[in-house]
């Protein structure tokens, strides 16, 4: 039997299906993003801890990134593990437009999916924190 067909021939329509979601997912959260656009980046007041332990978040410190690639970038920075609220208010400062909500499913299907993001306690890691544990 040829080794390319030996997987289920459900792996390509749950492939189909996942990028599917991750579409719309990215959909949802740039309608998200329209919905809050009054929401002024400005008038936010990020928790003292998100202030100490980044230095500091400039308007545009996740300009042209989407919500994982915001959400990592800010992981890295801070080095250790965050609250939802905590990554959601470093986001919004450094200029991204969306809603705590849209975040935790967000960050939370990736945790699932073993992706980009690893769930401790009720805080968000970086996978490459945890390869030797």
């Amino acid at each position: 039997m040829n080794g390319e067909n030996s997987g289920s021939p459900y792996d390509a329509a749950i492939e189909d299906l996942k990028s599917k979601r991750d579409a719309i997912d990215s959909m949802i959260a740039q309608l998200e993003q329209l919905k809050v656009l009054t929401v002024s980046a400005s008038g936010i007041t990020l928790p003292s801890t998100v202030i100490q332990a980044t230095g500091e978040i400039t308007e545009d410190s996740f300009f042209g990134l989407n919500i994982n690639e915001a959400s990592k970038k800010y992981l890295s920075m801070v080095k250790t593990p965050r609250a939802t609220k905590e990554i959601y208010h470093a986001l919004v400062k450094g200029g991204l437009q969306l809603t705590e909500k849209s975040l935790y499913v967000i960050l939370n299907r990736d945790a699932r999916d073993g992706k980009n993001f690893v769930k401790v306690n009720k805080k968000w890691g970086l996978p490459e924190w945890y390869k030797n544990k």
